[in-house]
């Protein structure tokens, strides 16, 4: 199983088990930095999870990437307010297909 770090201004944050806690992590320190007046190029290019599969290939995820899959798995909604009510998306190699 792979694991999920979040790194805030090119600094480690910390790993993670799940992307829903990874991103809970991520947005909460984009709030803070855009309090303090961060601009949205900083956003992009030095704030990102990066999920690492169980044999060590890494896949980052820019801000806005990770913005969206928030919003497709349902952990933000609306003008980005988070959702208690997410559930972590299975990876893709358990997604079993519809037989419909």
């Amino acid at each position: 199983m792979g694991k999920f770090k979040v790194i805030v201004g090119l600094a480690d944050v910390g790993i993670y088990d799940t992307f829903v806690e990874a991103y809970k992590i991520l947005h909460g320190k984009i709030k803070e930095l855009l309090a303090s007046g961060t601009s949205w190029q900083m956003l992009d290019t030095t704030n990102f999870i990066e999920f690492t599969t169980g044999d060590g290939k890494k896949f980052p995820m820019d801000f806005y990437q990770a913005r969206d899959f928030a919003y497709r798995i349902g952990l933000l909604a609306g003008e980005g307010e988070l959702q208690d009510n997410a559930t972590e998306p299975l990876p893709a190699e358990q997604q079993r297909p519809s037989m419909e």
